[in-house]
């Protein structure tokens, strides 16, 4: 509250920070069910408006919610929204271990069911980088381990490095 009324913050050793000039953008998935049952039932995000914004003031206080100059929804990600962030994540997962000689492609059916399982209605994409942790860095590492991964070979990853 600090930085939004007075335009600077003061840090607990006393040195004080100039916000002035900042432009502060704040995220949040507080209505984010609301708009996805909203736009399934056919309303638009106008239409929707209202209820995220009752919504907000039951998950923070009118004190913050009132220094906002603009509430700005979001639709939900679609399905080739979900593709397109892993096949960056996946792009920069492929550049990591070619630097280290191994080559791994991704099909089409792969990227498809990371995105289904690294989706989640609330959560928006956020699990998804959890999700190849903790199965495919984690399967192919152990491919390596286990020599299954040779490098410089060509390797199709398949759904099954999706299992935990």
């Amino acid at each position: 509250l600090q930085v939004l009324d007075d335009g600077r913050l003061t840090d607990g050793a006393g040195r004080t920070i100039n916000f002035e000039n900042t432009i502060i953008i704040a995220t949040s998935n507080a209505g984010s069910l609301l708009i996805a049952q909203g736009i399934k039932m056919g309303k638009n995000l106008e239409a929707i408006d209202k209820e995220v914004n009752d919504e907000l003031l039951k998950v923070f206080s009118p004190e913050l919610v009132n220094r906002f100059d603009e509430v700005v929804l979001f639709k939900p990600l679609s399905e080739s929204d979900l593709q397109k962030i892993v096949r960056l994540k996946l792009l920069g997962l492929q550049n990591q271990i070619k630097e280290k000689g191994y080559l791994v492609e991704f099909d089409q059916a792969f990227i498809a069911e990371l995105a289904r399982r690294g989706f989640d209605p609330v959560m928006g994409a956020r699990p998804l980088r959890r999700l190849i942790q903790d199965t495919l860095e984690a399967n192919l590492s152990k491919l390596i381990l286990e020599n299954k991964l040779t490098k410089g070979q060509p390797f199709k990853a398949g759904v099954q490095l999706l299992a935990a």
